[in-house]
């Protein structure tokens, strides 16, 4: 005979997964670019003073390359005046100190492996750049990278400010070297 109390447990069960899937919804990020790994992320809030070189971060790209990221159909509609934020890795941090060249990227006289510009995408429309030179970063200000040489990311746009995210892996489906 099934009692009351089953009923409840059988309940309880079928609700649990509705009570958590709008929580899991608001913390999973897909990655479905090849600037990183492809797979599922947990994203947590991020404190500005607690963003560390090699974090995995979810950001959204400074003006005017946002524009011409939406543009151009590299980013979907999102969060960030209307395109989605991107993940890319920390690279630099305030006070290092980056020069960007059409070799590629040192931070701190180190060469990032894989970081020359491309002067093309692969559409064949030339990708705008910051100019070439010295960024000190600052307060607040952040480099970000990627593993994959063709990824868009601080060598076009420059530094960063706005960091909504930090990023853990949950599940991969392809795998990459990670940046020194």
């Amino acid at each position: 005979m099934i009692t009351y109390r089953t009923y409840l447990v059988v309940f309880a069960i079928m609700l649990l997964p509705m009570c958590i899937a709008p929580y899991l919804a608001s913390h999973l990020d897909i990655n479905h670019t090849t600037s990183l790994p492809r797979g599922v992320y947990w994203r947590e809030p991020i404190s500005k003073n607690s963003i560390q070189r090699n974090d995995i971060v979810i950001a959204c790209m400074p003006q005017p390359f946002l524009a011409i990221a939406k543009q151009r159909k590299y980013l979907e509609q999102g969060e960030c005046f209307g395109a989605e934020p991107v993940m890319k890795l920390v690279i630099g941090q305030p006070g290092d100190l980056v020069t960007l060249t059409p070799s590629g990227v040192s931070i701190n006289h180190r060469y990032v492996d894989h970081s020359a510009l491309f002067a093309y995408d692969h559409d064949k429309r030339r990708i705008p750049h910051v100019p070439y030179g010295e960024y000190h970063l600052q307060s607040g200000q952040y480099w970000l990278g990627t593993p994959n040489p063709h990824g868009f990311d601080s060598r076009y746009y420059g530094p960063v400010t706005d960091i909504r995210y930090r990023a853990y892996p949950v599940f991969l489906i392809d795998f990459m070297q990670p940046m020194n």
